[in-house]
């Protein structure tokens, strides 16, 4: 049998800026192109990332609760970390559907607890949309649920000076949701109005 020979293809998402009227009126040349990889097994590329690409050392993982309960996926993940000196400094099994803002600001408080420096998630949908809410969230030192209601689209007095991610976010998808492909991200008022607002 002949051996499977694995090359990553890693290039910008897109080549062109999205339309203005998905990006709820914001510049469009201030919104940049996610990456891609594929060709290499999930962990390993997360890996080659994590200490090549973003030259970091301790990582936050939002993992699917099913994957979590019935596949290895997230041990093999932590353990090619492991095996290249990366911490796994924070694990979160599960989100609650449609992204509550009570949790993403719950997880992006054990982010900064845990000091880690990049954010994986591992699964689609929710977890999507959380890890971009978390980062978005330590960019801009959101600490209480209520906070995000200025950042919000939708927000009447909308906050001028917001900040760009810089926590690294890593998304390892297991569906065609589409989210990690773009920084509109959808999370839940579960505070007071229970109605899903967007953010970008």
């Amino acid at each position: 049998m002949a051996a499977l020979i694995q090359n990553e293809t890693y290039r910008p998402a897109f080549n062109v800026p999205p339309s203005p009227k998905a990006s709820y009126g914001a510049p469009v040349n201030t919104l940049v192109s996610p990456d891609i990889s594929f060709g290499l097994p999930f962990q390993e590329a997360c890996t080659k990332h994590v200490k090549n690409t973003f030259k970091r050392s301790r990582v936050y993982i939002i993992a699917s609760g099913t994957l979590s309960a019935e596949t290895d996926n997230l041990e093999r993940l932590v353990g090619a970390l492991k095996h290249e000196g990366i911490e796994a400094a924070g694990v979160k099994k599960g989100l609650k559907p449609h992204t509550l803002w009570s949790q993403i600001v719950e997880v992006a408080n054990e982010v900064r607890a845990a000091k880690a420096d990049c954010v994986v998630t591992l699964g689609a949908g929710s977890l999507t949309d959380g890890g971009n809410l978390v980062v978005f969230a330590l960019a801009n030192n959101i600490t209480e649920p209520s906070q995000q209601a200025a950042y919000s689209v939708e927000s009447k007095s909308p906050q001028k000076d917001v900040k760009p991610a810089s926590v690294p976010l890593i998304c390892i998808p297991t569906s065609l949701s589409g989210g990690e492909y773009f920084s509109l991200a959808g999370g839940t008022n579960d505070i007071t109005t229970q109605h899903k607002q967007a953010f970008l």
